[in-house]
């Protein structure tokens, strides 16, 4: 190993910092990327790697609550602390002295960035819900912008031209399957020689600042709750994907090169990784190497606050909850309120023409402890002789919401009390 340190450099002041800020986020990012794995393994018993099922599996941790929604909390609050964790750890290294003390380590480190990154990309998909169908979908776009190569590993991921059956399954084999592999020899091969000087010099500090975090990321979990949005609309065209938030310079920055994507999806990821692996083979000053970091920083935060500031008036997307309760209404709208009426009286415009007067849902005699269930069975099955079935148009779940948008709207006070 190369133990040269630059004169410039007084081992003792702001270089010998920044390493202990990457040993610092090199511990953070090991101890996450442990949490990822050990929740990602109570996820799989549970999860369903079909494009028809993987949505009511993931929806079933989030109803059922428990350990189960923690664990996803867990795994989806840390993917995202893994990957910050991975880039302090690079941006202090190339601070500090370690990316000329201890070449391939540094190198090894922007290797692990990019597997996280990897983790990231396979896992966005898993919940099957609008952000991951469609930011995947605009993902694998970009990849295809790639030159040469970008379609064919565009439909290899795909495993095919279009996201279909296919797609899902490639990705989870490569979330939970080869990237692991690939991780697990990176950190017992590839750091085992970190890994010993460190538990040679601060074991037990090590050992206490591990359980320390975790802790903190068992909290996180447990307190802020995993987001999942509606089940995912292949037909939606009017859903607006955003990038992760770690990810919205890059999205600001394609704006900019619209029609020359390979800019975004080739030449900026060479140019940025053949930096960081040449990095070591170079002697830079501290003072140029810091300029450098600071013109980044600056240049993704602008990017990243622009995006934001250029979204203002998008609106927020609604979890399951709420969007499931909007699509109920507008469902009642659209669907009921030509009979029943917008107040649920039955006297809706189209009332007059029907055999059976429609259903009065505001009389408090209509109201019985069975109602809502034969509500959502009138519904599905129909009712001669003019209750329509649309058991064959909506999902079990849209239907149970327009039922319960009727109680919650037009059920009586009174009868909603007893």
């Amino acid at each position: 190993m190369d133990s040269e340190r630059n004169p410039a450099e007084n081992p003792s002041g702001p270089a010998d910092w920044m390493d202990r800020l990457q040993g610092a986020s090199a511990l953070c990012a090991l101890v996450f990327a442990g949490l990822l794995m050990g929740s990602g393994i109570g996820l799989a018993m549970a999860y369903v790697p079909s494009p028809s099922e993987a949505f009511d599996s993931v929806l079933y941790l989030r109803q059922q609550g428990g350990l189960g929604a923690i664990l996803r909390a867990l795994h989806y609050h840390l993917a995202s602390g893994v990957v910050v964790a991975t880039f302090l750890m690079v941006i202090f290294g190339v601070l500090g002295t370690s990316h000329r003390q201890r070449k391939w380590e540094f190198r090894l480190m922007v290797v692990a960035m990019l597997l996280m990154i990897g983790f990231c990309f396979t896992g966005y998909v898993l919940p099957m819900d609008q952000p991951a169908y469609w930011g995947t979908s605009v993902r694998l776009g970009i990849v295809g912008t790639v030159p040469v190569v970008g379609e064919m590993q565009a439909d290899m991921l795909r495993g095919g031209p279009t996201f279909g059956a296919a797609t899902l399954p490639r990705f989870y084999a490569l979330h939970v399957a080869a990237l692991p592999i690939v991780m697990v020899l990176l950190v017992l091969v590839g750091f085992k020689d970190a890994l010993e000087r460190a538990a040679r010099a601060d074991g037990v500090r090590l050992i206490a600042a591990c359980g320390l975090i975790s802790i903190a990321a068992w909290v996180l979990a447990a307190t802020v709750q995993a987001p999942l949005e509606p089940r995912a609309a292949t037909a939606d065209t009017e859903y607006v994907p955003r990038p992760e938030w770690y990810f919205l310079w890059l999205f600001q920055f394609g704006k900019y090169v619209h029609g020359f994507q390979w800019v975004e999806s080739a030449l900026l990821p060479v140019l940025g990784i053949g930096t960081l692996v040449l990095l070591p083979e170079f002697r830079i000053s501290s003072t140029k190497r810091t300029a450098g970091v600071l013109v980044l920083l600056t240049l993704m935060f602008g990017l990243g606050s622009l995006a934001l500031y250029e979204d203002r008036d998008l609106k927020a997307k609604p979890q399951y909850e709420a969007g499931l309760a909007l699509k109920a209404a507008r469902h009642y709208k659209v669907e009921c309120s030509g009979c029943h009426g917008e107040s649920g009286k039955g006297d809706g415009p189209d009332g007059a023409k029907l055999d059976a007067r429609p259903k009065n849902f505001t009389r408090a005699d209509f109201w019985d402890d069975g109602t809502l269930a034969e509500i959502v069975e009138v519904t599905t099955k129909g009712e001669a002789p003019d209750m329509p079935a649309f058991g064959g148009r909506l999902s079990a779940e849209e239907i149970l919401a327009i039922a319960r948008h009727v109680e919650a709207n037009f059920r009586p006070r009174a009868a909603t009390s007893r």
